[in-house]
């Protein structure tokens, strides 16, 4: 994702402290250059404990999230998707519960706005029943952000 994506990404968790949430982030070669050494610059500059930062130097998560997303396309990035607490990841994922981009093109799914991105990550944790005690009924998975260059 772009720096102006992972910001968007950074202010998103800081303002929606749920230890429930899960962020997956992957680090796309689409612009060349050192890519590695600035996502590794990007990630090490806000460490949380609810993100997972990957590198995908062949894009093969762009290809599979274009097969997901459809968004005409060779590989999709720069795309942010949220997962409800119910999605169940078989052989390829689901369909994300809501996505964004920042694609020229691609009306799909609405361009990225942080705001209402952060606005339906809160939705989609209000909906998640709160956490029960011992020996009561296991709590279900909490919603993912799954942004990905």
């Amino acid at each position: 994702m772009c720096r102006w994506g992972f910001s968007n990404v950074v202010k998103t968790l800081k303002s929606v402290g749920d230890d429930r949430v899960r962020a997956y982030i992957v680090w796309l070669p689409i612009f060349g250059g050192d890519f590695k050494g600035e996502a590794r610059k990007l990630s090490d500059s806000f460490p949380d404990k609810r993100v997972s930062y990957f590198l995908d130097p062949a894009s093969l998560s762009g290809n599979l999230w274009e097969r997901i997303l459809k968004t005409e396309r060779e590989i999709a990035w720069d795309v942010y998707l949220l997962y409800g607490a119910g999605a169940q990841w078989e052989k390829e994922p689901p369909q994300p519960g809501f996505w964004m981009h920042q694609l020229d093109g691609v009306t799909k799914a609405p361009r990225l706005d942080q705001p209402e991105f952060t606005a339906k990550l809160k939705e989609m944790l209000s909906e998640i029943r709160p956490p029960v005690s011992q020996g009561q009924e296991e709590r279900r998975p909490s919603p993912h952000v799954v942004p990905s260059q």
